[in-house]
């Protein structure tokens, strides 16, 4: 039993190492044209960008996971840059 759980958590550790947060999105940000800007970075395994459960108004924010970890590197490069005429956090 001990075995598959001790398989499953190095994979959970390397989505970790390559997932990216971004925040200070402007509202009117599209999702599709947020997620083409960072796959400059390097092959996106997945892309989120939720609304607010209660008014499904953007949060302005996003959470991404690259296909390689290198590619994080880069997309860090980008905090504290302007996007939409908005200071952004990538973290």
């Amino acid at each position: 039993e001990k075995r598959p759980i001790a398989r499953a958590a190095p994979k959970q550790d390397l989505a970790q190492h390559r997932k990216i947060f971004i925040g200070g999105l402007p509202y009117k940000a599209q999702p599709e044209a947020v997620e083409e800007f960072f796959e400059k970075c390097g092959e996106i395994d997945s892309f989120n960008m939720p609304n607010h459960k209660a008014t499904g108004k953007p949060m302005g924010v996003a959470f991404i996971v690259f296909a390689r970890k290198d590619s994080v590197e880069r997309a860090l490069a980008f905090d504290g840059t302007k996007y939409g005429g908005q200071k952004i956090r990538v973290k």
